[in-house]
């Protein structure tokens, strides 16, 4: 257990006064330099999951734990800078606040529906009448380690998911050459966009990423900096990834992943 006791609390989490970065094309994205105070996310830092923690690697060799684990519970009660800060993201002030950011956007990928203001499920009322005009949601969390060699390969999110954010927690010493920005990639044409299309979130295969790069390009790359959130809205166009981290043999890339999804 890390003593935090002495330390700030995060400011409000209040994205939309404080975007560093923000573009509508072609699915929304935004980032936030220096999301919390300095000390508080060196708080964070040091308390960050420990690699027992982690599950097995997918193919690609990412190492999640997320707040699907048993333990992960624990580990907020055990680490009170983590657990003040997922409490934040759970409030309702912030969830209306980045539904304000992220509604034309979301009118954009979803229609009518796009309207409805995001409540948080376990304040939303029950009745099928009254969901009709609100968009219950939760609040999911996943703390992320790849290793060198590991990567991510372009894919748009889950069909359910409507907001990605990804919080960076790279070494002191980490060097720009080993990667690990996210990268977002564009259509280089209306018939590729059409091509790609990809609603249900299937991940590009090894077998198609040749032909996937022939149709898109890399739009911008986030840089995996210290302090920094990105997020962006979830379309059947939101292809993002990670290239392949070339850091040494005893760093990983960490980062929190922090995800609304439709409840």
């Amino acid at each position: 257990m890390h003593d935090t006791s002495a330390r700030p609390a995060p400011a409000p989490l209040r994205l939309s006064r404080r975007l560093t970065q923000f573009a509508a094309r072609p699915f929304t994205h935004f980032e936030i330099d220096d999301f919390v105070s300095s000390d508080f996310y060196h708080a964070l830092d040091l308390a960050f999951p420990g690699a027992e923690q982690f599950a097995g690697g997918t193919a690609d060799g990412k190492r999640a734990f997320n707040s699907r684990s048993e333990s992960f519970g624990a580990f907020l009660n055990a680490n009170p800078a983590w657990k003040m800060l997922c409490d934040a993201f759970c409030t309702p002030a912030f969830v209306t606040d980045v539904h304000a950011l992220c509604r034309r956007a979301t009118i954009r990928t979803r229609g009518w529906r796009g309207l409805r203001p995001w409540v948080l499920a376990d304040r939303a009322p029950r009745g099928r009448l009254c969901r009709r005009f609100i968009q219950p949601v939760k609040v999911t969390f996943e703390f992320s380690r790849l290793p060198r060699g590991s990567w991510i390969t372009p894919h748009t999110d889950g069909n359910s998911k409507l907001l990605s954010l990804m919080f960076y927690f790279p070494d002191e010493d980490w060097k720009a050459e080993w990667g690990g920005g996210t990268a977002y990639y564009a259509a280089r044409n209306d018939q590729a966009r059409r091509k790609w299309s990809n609603w249900r979130n299937d991940h590009v295969s090894c077998e198609d990423i040749d032909a996937f790069f022939a149709d898109n390009a890399t739009m911008r790359t986030v840089s995996f900096i210290a302090n920094r959130l990105a997020g962006f809205v979830k379309s059947a166009n939101s292809y993002h990834g990670v290239a392949p981290i070339e850091c040494p043999a005893d760093r990983e890339r960490r980062s929190l992943n922090i995800n609304i999804v439709a409840a």
